[in-house]
């Protein structure tokens, strides 16, 4: 997870930077910077893990691994 401290506004607030793999990404705001954006998918356990967006997390379900 990337995050971003700051903000060219005057009043700067905490920005959390979602990036997928595949490059889509979502920024939560404030409080909700640590919050994993709605539809977002957490892969594996802890909470520094991994996830995928919505588009990314349908397709997997669809297409289960052998």
């Amino acid at each position: 997870m990337s995050l971003r401290i700051g903000s060219p506004d005057t009043f700067p607030y905490v920005v959390g930077v979602y990036v997928c793999r595949c490059g889509r990404n979502s920024e939560q705001h404030g409080r909700h910077a640590g919050e994993l954006p709605p539809d977002w998918v957490r892969l594996g356990g802890g909470e520094e893990g991994e996830h995928m967006c919505p588009v990314c997390a349908a397709w997997a379900e669809a297409n289960p691994r052998s």
